[in-house]
């Protein structure tokens, strides 16, 4: 990994009833020269009703300890493809 390129992992093995209410797992990957950042969310255990059979979704990630404090990264419009019981939502 160069200076360009920084990853960040959180991960909770608490299941749902956890902190993190069911995602087992998120990965972050910022490239600063290509200004791009990859969020990858794992969720086992519960679901997002909201999300549920939708055909595409808008995403905005707030990072930091209180909601008004960090950085926000913001995609719009991710198409999503259901497989089985899974939703894949990636652009």
């Amino acid at each position: 990994m160069t200076d360009s390129c920084k990853s960040f992992r959180f991960v909770d093995r608490q299941g749902p009833s956890g902190p993190a209410a069911g995602v087992s797992s998120v990965s972050l990957r910022i490239n600063s020269v290509a200004v791009v950042a990859r969020v990858k969310i794992k969720m086992h255990g519960a679901e997002i009703p909201q999300v549920a059979e939708q055909a595409q979704i808008n995403v905005s990630l707030q990072f930091g300890h209180t909601p008004t404090a960090g950085a926000c990264l913001t995609a719009l419009r991710i198409p999503c493809q259901s497989r089985g019981a899974v939703l894949y939502c990636r652009s």
